[in-house]
């Protein structure tokens, strides 16, 4: 076991978040050892609201953080990725030991997902987003090996029970406090 950071950016994620949260409840990782930190965009519908309920209801400790406004940011791509993992990275505690990345669209996942990722024991690991009901990769436009697409009928690792190596990846994350040092 060990102390975990699950960062979740939001903007207008109303939509989204009581499937959500239902999932995380579900979740079998010690609350005591997780802690959520939301980073809200400039949102307009009820993103805010639903993040105070699930606060004090979940029994997890929550940090909400307003993302600064900022026109470069908003250029996309692995630049905005890059920009939001370093923001994330200063909200991590001395005595967290993971930080996990969660896209707030993720509506259904293993109770036990953080210990499947931590198990896996890599500097970062993320689960295929393979989903069984629909028999199609999610989000296979941006998932790449050596800058190739995925193929959504026959995605890299299918039928394999171990991580394969991707350029990028989406849906969540899970990284060692090592990586940031």
């Amino acid at each position: 076991m060990g102390k975990v950071v699950i960062g979740i950016p939001v903007k207008n994620s109303g939509r989204w978040l009581p499937k959500f949260f239902k999932a995380f409840d579900k979740l079998t990782y010690p609350k005591e050892d997780m802690r959520v930190v939301f980073i809200v965009g400039e949102s307009t519908d009820n993103t805010l609201e639903l993040i105070q309920i699930f606060k004090e209801q979940s029994g997890v400790r929550v940090n909400v953080y307003k993302e600064q406004s900022n026109n470069d940011m908003r250029i996309g791509g692995i630049q905005l990725g890059a920009e939001v993992y370093k923001d994330f990275q200063h909200l991590m505690e001395d005595d967290d030991d993971y930080w996990m990345l969660m896209d707030c669209d993720l509506v259904d996942f293993p109770e036990d997902l953080i210990q499947q990722l931590i198990d896996v024991d890599a500097d970062i690991v993320a689960p295929y987003p393979w989903s069984e009901n629909h028999r199609h990769f999610y989000d296979n436009f941006i998932f790449r090996v050596d800058n190739f697409r995925f193929s959504p009928q026959h995605p890299p690792g299918e039928g394999q029970k171990h991580p394969v190596i991707v350029d990028s990846v989406g849906t969540c994350f899970l990284t060692k406090k090592e990586v940031f040092v």
